[in-house]
């Protein structure tokens, strides 16, 4: 059996969790005596490709900000890929996102994986995105849905037969620090955890808005954020405004980083009104640290019985269910043990175990 990764994600994704997804599936797919992968990836600064045994690539100027340079990228590895595709020496193709340079020339059945639809729910004015997007699902032979959410509203705005879409989930790839170089600054031994971006549907503003009595309450609790980049003047505003300034913070989004902050915090709190799947439940829980989320979209569906809901759009929810885990230590411990427990049932080998069955499936 011959799979065919493509490119795509590895030339304009440098981190984030598509391209850890592929690295994962891919390096556990290459332990299977019955797979032979191709991968033609020429160029490409994805820090998971860095020393990767299984995918090779070339660093594309990774320490100069060139004008155009991920435009090139792209396309020089877009042509390698084309004169692959015309070995014809593959079985199965699967692109790694929705750009629809193949379709007319890959004669092989295509799976696509689908990770969310936020484009057509919060996205809609993209339609050049959108467009390709729906050219690639429509034309794929199976679709891979990371949840059963997903899968939903595959059916609902593409209206994909049933069939032809499979739920495998993701997993987490968050592993210990045996001696972690980054440890929060000051006396900041008391805060709550809020990681990733801080737009649209990430709802940052209203949960922000939601917290800020609390943080008031009490001087001696933080907010910590990490990733996501820098705060912005408007968010620096906001914070101001609420007169928390001096208890929030911002930090870098390293595995480092990211390991410390979960395994420290009092709480990390998800407050998005949608996610695909929501790896950061499943990092939080690894972690030990409780798990506050959303009640929406995908996150019951990862974080089960392991984390206390919210409704994200209602701010007296969001403090209720603050409050309410901060004051009691019974809850920690039951979500902390729950947790434990919720994150075993997720794991990359049984990704790539199910995608391989997928694979097989197809190819009869």
């Amino acid at each position: 059996m011959r799979i065919f990764f493509d490119h795509q994600i590895f030339a304009f994704q440098n981190y984030g969790g598509i391209s850890r997804y592929f690295v994962e599936v891919i390096n556990h797919l290459h332990k299977y005596p019955d797979v032979t992968l191709k991968f033609p990836i020429l160029f490409s600064n994805n820090e998971y490709l860095t020393d990767n045994k299984v995918i090779k690539s070339t660093p594309f100027f990774p320490n100069y900000n060139i004008k155009g340079k991920g435009t090139l990228m792209m396309k020089l590895d877009t042509s390698l890929t084309r004169l692959s595709m015309r070995k014809d020496d593959y079985d199965i193709f699967h692109p790694t996102y929705y750009h629809p340079y193949h379709l007319g020339r890959n004669k092989k059945p295509t799976v696509v994986t689908c990770y969310d639809l936020i484009h057509e729910i919060y996205i809609q004015n993209d339609t050049k995105s959108l467009d390709m997007k729906k050219r690639v699902l429509e034309r794929a032979d199976k679709i891979i849905a990371i949840s059963k959410h997903t899968k939903n509203d595959l059916i609902k705005f593409y209206n994909i037969p049933e069939e032809r879409v499979e739920v495998i989930y993701l997993a987490n790839s968050l592993e210990p620090t045996s001696s972690p170089s980054f440890i929060p600054t000051d006396k900041k031994n008391k805060y709550l955890l809020y990681v990733g971006n801080r737009n649209l549907y990430k709802n940052f503003t209203v949960f922000v808005k939601a917290i800020a009595p609390v943080l008031r309450k009490s001087k001696d609790l933080f907010l910590l954020c990490a990733g996501g980049g820098k705060f912005n003047k408007e968010e620096y505003e906001l914070f101001n405004a609420l007169k928390i300034e001096s208890q929030i913070e911002q930090y870098p989004g390293s595995n480092d980083s990211l390991y410390t902050l979960y395994s420290n915090a009092i709480a990390f709190i998800y407050p998005s009104l949608y996610e695909g799947f929501g790896i950061p439940l499943l990092e939080a829980m690894s972690c030990g640290c409780p798990v506050l989320a959303s009640n929406t979209s995908s996150l019951p569906e990862v974080g089960g019985d392991a984390a206390l809901y919210f409704e994200p759009t209602d701010e007296e929810s969001i403090r209720s269910a603050v409050e309410r885990l901060i004051g009691d230590t019974k809850l920690q411990n039951e979500l902390k043990r729950k947790g434990a427990g919720r994150t075993k049932e997720f794991t990359w080998e049984k990704t790539a175990l199910q995608s391989h069955a997928l694979y097989k499936n197809i190819l009869g």
